[in-house]
């Protein structure tokens, strides 16, 4: 936390940031762990920080020296205060330096530094290419729509230690807790679409198939229930493709999976026995396999994304803790976090 210095016989010596925090005019002295001095302006910070504001209201102590010591290290009050400063703001693409500002933001009480941080942390290729590190992170700063969103990727991989691996240490217990729901209740529900629930298919679909008229086709067929009740026979081999599909849904359960080629291929090399299916298979699996994909992520779509709100204290030393491996460990041992779900 910031306190006014007094005694400051432990703590390095001090220079100066530096343009444009260096404005003699400038009322507030603020000094990193550091030794850095930042000079800034009251009414700038008093704006931006409703911590700040209150801790200008209060009695000036008895030995002021007119600085206020922070926790933070140089390199992120450095961030923090530019973001609050009328000035172009820096395109941040490291990890730890996005986690601590956002702890920084939020203990002093920033909301604009948060957000405008927290955009940039939407953007950043972790929410695509590492979905349960990010929903950790987002569900432990209070991120809703980053975690929903998290949450919503990490359907693409299947929900095991093998492929959570290390992000695991990014997931508050009762955050992963919930996410396996989520991915468990998606999972059900996409392979019901593929093996259990038809609905989706119409009759329309079966003229383009080729299923209301089998005359040239040799194929075993086994009766199939679709929209309206209309119960069809389907090639024998349509149907092993779908129980597949639905075996693939159940652990990864989104559209996307169902589409792709090497996975039709060879669904279509089971029907090459059969002169008429041989020609039109591959086409026939394309268009199913897009009616499927729609309906999949139509339904999962209505399976609300978790979102679990973790109480730490936040601060930027546990940030950095926290975007290393030992994090949750660090938070753990800091305070036994709260936890709401939403």
């Amino acid at each position: 936390m910031s306190h006014t210095g007094g005694d400051t016989s432990d703590t390095p010596p001090s220079t100066y940031y530096g343009s444009p925090f260096d404005d003699s005019d400038a009322e507030i002295v603020l000094r990193s762990s550091s030794g850095v001095h930042f000079r800034v302006y009251k009414v700038i910070l008093s704006k931006a920080s409703r911590f700040f504001r209150w801790q200008f209201t209060l009695p000036p102590a008895e030995e002021k020296s007119g600085v206020l010591f922070l926790s933070e290290d140089t390199h992120i009050i450095a961030h923090l205060l530019t973001f609050c400063y009328p000035l172009r703001h820096p395109r941040l693409t490291n990890i730890q330096t996005i986690l601590a500002i956002l702890a920084a933001a939020k203990k002093y009480d920033m909301d604009g530094p948060f957000e405008q941080v927290r955009r940039q942390f939407r953007e950043l290729s972790v929410l695509k290419d590492f979905p349960f590190k990010a929903y950790g992170i987002a569900c432990t700063y209070k991120l809703e729509d980053e975690a929903r969103l998290a949450a919503k990727l990490c359907l693409r991989k299947p929900i095991d230690v093998g492929h959570v691996g290390e992000d695991m240490d990014f997931i508050p217990g009762a955050a992963f807790r919930c996410l396996w729901e989520y991915h468990k209740e998606c999972g059900r529900v996409a392979k019901d679409t593929a093996v259990a629930d038809r609905s989706w298919i119409y009759k329309m679909d079966g003229d383009r198939w080729g299923w209301t008229s089998h005359a040239d086709c040799e194929c075993k067929k086994q009766k199939e229930t679709v929209a309206n009740g209309d119960v069809w026979k389907a090639p024998r081999w349509w149907v092993r493709y779908m129980e597949r599909n639905g075996g693939l849904l159940e652990t990864r359960p989104t559209g996307s999976l169902v589409q792709m080629k090497e996975h039709l291929r060879k669904a279509a090399a089971h029907a090459l026995k059969c002169p008429a299916c041989s020609t039109r298979a591959l086409g026939f699996l394309e268009d199913c396999s897009e009616r499927l994909a729609q309906e999949v992520d139509k339904r999962t779509s209505m399976v609300r994304a978790p979102f679990v709100l973790v109480y730490i204290i936040f601060d930027s030393q546990t940030a950095n803790h926290f975007a290393g491996r030992s994090g949750v460990a660090v938070l753990n041992g800091l305070l036994r976090p709260g936890v709401a779900v939403f």
